[in-house]
């Protein structure tokens, strides 16, 4: 009975950490670089909407191959 009721708890614990939100990492040096050049383009309409217009979207920023291909 302790054998599997300390297995049991294993399992317990074991998917409590597989639960847990990651936590993000500190911003990349591209990130910063981002956020500093959107900040000095907000108030230049034009330039803002060219710098936006080249930021990957969708798929270029994360995919799952289950959920990419269409049958």
């Amino acid at each position: 009975m302790k054998e599997s009721r300390r297995g049991l708890l294993a399992l317990i614990i074991s998917l409590g950490i597989l639960c847990l939100p990651a936590a993000p990492g500190p911003a990349s040096a591209n990130e910063k670089g981002a956020a500093q050049r959107l900040e000095k383009l907000r108030g230049n309409p034009e330039k803002l909407r060219t710098f936006l217009r080249k930021m990957p979207k969708g798929t270029d920023l994360h995919t799952h191959l289950s959920g990419a291909v269409y049958a």
